[in-house]
């Protein structure tokens, strides 16, 4: 397998604590990880500093064997790395539907438009109703996001990562605070776009 992503001796440290100390690791193209540890072991650091919401101290971040430590978020975004949130990060005013056509916008250089402008987009909307459907919430794609069930947040957020076609997509916890039934179904939904 082709290598995607390769980690070398990153390092994190806020004051004097040491989130992370020399980590690497290599990640191929296709395949489902986890990155698994107790809490506080630093698993959302370093997708934070991969995904450049926080600098590394030490190390380096290889995309395709290009440097991207020190790349800003939209550039990486760009090159190909999304992300959800270990706390649910949605727009909970606007629809569910909205919600995923923003980052399907950025993705096409629209961001900037404002919504009434993008009625006729068509081919943004299918892929809006096509993220949807994947995740099984196409029923509800015009209520207020804020109106969602927890475990309907989380699919949303995963829908809104997936919007920008990532090459490598981090889901920080994507079962957290679920019930059984509800982490079963995220764990199933994970594995079925992985594969796909």
């Amino acid at each position: 397998m082709t290598e995607l992503l390769r980690v070398q001796d990153l390092r994190k440290i806020y004051n004097r604590f040491v989130a992370l100390n020399r980590v690497s690791l290599s990640l191929p193209e296709g395949r489902l990880t986890s990155i698994i540890g107790p809490n506080g072991a630093g698993k959302t650091t370093l997708i934070n500093v991969i995904t450049g919401y926080v600098p590394a101290d030490g190390g380096r971040v290889l995309l395709d064997g290009q440097d991207i430590t020190r790349l800003p978020i939209h550039e990486r975004v760009r090159r190909g790395i999304s992300r959800s949130f270990q706390i649910t990060s949605i727009f909970p005013q606007l629809t569910v539907a909205q919600n995923v056509l923003l980052p399907v916008l950025a993705r096409r250089g629209h961001a900037g438009r404002a919504f009434a402008q993008l009625e006729g987009d068509a081919e943004a909307w299918r892929e809006v109703d096509t993220l949807l459907e994947a995740v099984g919430l196409s029923p509800v794609r015009w209520q207020p996001a804020g109106a969602l069930s927890h475990g309907n947040q989380r699919l949303l957020e995963i829908a809104m990562a997936l919007a920008p076609r990532p090459r490598l997509c981090f889901l920080d916890e994507p079962c957290a605070g679920m019930n059984p039934v509800e982490r079963q179904q995220i764990l199933d939904l994970i594995q079925r776009l992985a594969r796909e």
